[in-house]
């Protein structure tokens, strides 16, 4: 759904960006903390001020990783089976319609390698306490036509609204996903945007902390951990931060039902518009709203009259009329079908289409790099297709 934009791409930008500092600002006490955790299940569990005194005496510094094992055994608990998609019916009517929905979500999780998925996002559920999912649009799988699919998120790169209360952050007032990207691989990810990218100037300059999502820890390293901005920072190249931004606008779209079809349906305003001019029929006083049908039945129905008419001249003519009547009620022809084009705007002055202008709430979706704004465009979605797996959740 395409939505007109009553942003400036600049006044967005700005936006982003300061909100960006303040949702960062807010969290740097669990980054801390969960990069923390990341670096002690994968072995540093001395920090530097430890591993020095423990050298100083004389004792290697070893470490008997505990937390690994529990780690993955709880992931492959959780993990064995294969999940069941089950859409249930609220009516009998709705069966078929459930069986595909139920198949439709099996295929998405196949698709997207869902096993990987799931197993990432409950690691980092364990490890950091909570794990994300995200469904998203690709436009370039099958064949050009489109697939949706989900993957999992460091939650590092995830940052929420401080004032969200919601477990699944419904209402929080905005979602952005950030992380850095070299330009060459943004180009990559947003071929079509390959100009923008190249004249966009970092929105933060290169060798500040703030560059990278996960926080410096103290945490003694020995070379044979590293993580994405460890490879970073050994790698200067030009670096550039990417800004996914989501947040809740009110949309207007209007809501139509067709007495004569009991068809229901939601159309956006530019829809709307093109629903208005569509062309619908009488035919023989028939509501027909298919041009070809109305064609179809309209040939029927005169060659149903043809029959009649020359079934009449032969009983005319079998009953003793003169052939100069005969004659003369044959030059009249049949009586025409009556057949008259209409539009759909008129069949909701005739209300035959109830038609109720509503509100809704829609996710808008915003991608920002450096300090330009690639795209934006209204999802049709209610909810954020950001899923958190939260571990303990304080409202917070």
């Amino acid at each position: 759904m395409d939505y007109s934009e009553k942003d400036t791409s600049k006044d967005i930008v700005t936006e982003t960006l300061d909100l960006f500092d303040k949702y960062s600002q807010k969290r740097d006490t669990w980054a801390q903390h969960a990069k923390e955790d990341k670096e002690f299940r994968l072995g540093r569990q001395w920090t530097a001020e430890q591993k020095e005194t423990l050298e100083s005496r004389g004792q290697a510094p070893i470490v008997i990783n505990r937390i690994h094992p529990a780690v993955e055994s709880a992931k492959a608990m959780l993990t064995a089976n294969r999940p069941a998609f089950r859409a249930a019916p609220r009516e009998d009517s709705d069966n078929k319609i459930a069986q595909v929905i139920s198949n439709l979500l099996s295929y998405m999780y196949d698709i997207s390698d869902g096993r990987s998925v799931i197993r990432q996002a409950v690691d980092d559920y364990y490890v950091m306490g909570v794990g994300y999912i995200q469904v998203y649009q690709d436009p370039m799988m099958d064949m050009g036509k489109g697939e949706v699919c989900m993957h999992n998120i460091d939650p590092l790169d995830v940052y929420v609204d401080p004032n969200s209360r919601h477990r699944l952050f419904d209402d929080a007032e905005n979602i952005i996903v950030s992380k850095l990207f070299t330009k060459d691989q943004a180009k990559k990810l947003w071929p079509m945007y390959e100009n923008k990218i190249e004249n966009a100037a970092s929105s933060t300059p290169f060798g500040k902390g703030s560059d990278w999502n996960a926080p410096s820890t103290q945490r003694a390293d020995n070379g044979e951990i590293q993580f994405p901005e460890d490879v970073g920072r050994l790698n200067e190249q030009d670096y550039i931060r990417g800004y996914e931004r989501y947040y809740k606008v009110d949309v207007e779209e209007y809501r139509i039902f067709e007495k004569f079809s009991k068809k229901e349906d939601l159309l956006t305003e530019d829809k709307f518009q093109e629903y208005l001019k569509k062309p619908a029929f009488y035919v023989n006083e028939q509501l027909i709203i298919e041009p070809e049908k109305a064609t179809q039945v309209y040939a029927q129905l005169m060659t149903q009259r043809q029959e009649m008419f020359q079934k009449e001249i032969i009983e005319m003519s079998q009953a003793g009329y003169s052939e100069r009547d005969i004659e003369k009620y044959e030059a009249q022809g049949p009586e025409p079908v009556p057949f008259v084009q209409t539009t759909h705007k008129a069949l909701i002055d005739e209300k035959k289409i109830d038609v109720v202008k509503i509100t809704l709430k829609r996710i808008q979706q915003c991608v920002i790099v450096g300090d330009t704004k690639l795209y934006s465009r209204i999802l049709p979605l209610e909810s954020y297709p950001i899923v958190p797996i939260m571990n303990i959740h304080t409202r917070n």
